[in-house]
């Protein structure tokens, strides 16, 4: 008999969740690679890149929740797995909005 944690690996690769994450990260970090090159021709202040990397770790609790509750299915088929438990889809939300909280309450206002 497995073990709990095993149980999580297994479920994790069955529903995707890894792929998931990977084109979350590569996704991000083409957006910052732009941003890094575009903001300061266009005059937009160098203070906008931590934000958006805190936006992007804010989000990543919710990648991984989609992640787990839908199932792609080559192409655009998408299925909504088996019910999440839902004190798990809370947890991942309030993580999300702790994160960016956080992000809210130690940068300098936008209007500088």
């Amino acid at each position: 008999m497995r073990s709990g944690r095993f149980r999580l690996i297994e479920e994790l690769i069955k529903r995707r969740v890894p792929n998931a994450v990977v084109f979350y990260a590569v996704a991000c970090f083409v957006l910052l690679q732009i941003a890094d090159i575009t903001f300061e021709p266009l005059g937009i202040p160098s203070h906008y890149v931590p934000r958006m990397i805190t936006v992007m770790l804010g989000a990543l609790p919710m990648v991984i929740l989609l992640a787990w509750k839908l199932q792609v299915e080559g192409g655009f088929r998408i299925e909504v797995a088996q019910p999440i438990n839902p004190a798990l889809e809370s947890l991942a939300t309030v993580a999300s909005v702790v994160v960016l909280a956080g992000h809210c309450s130690t940068y300098p206002p936008l209007s500088e």
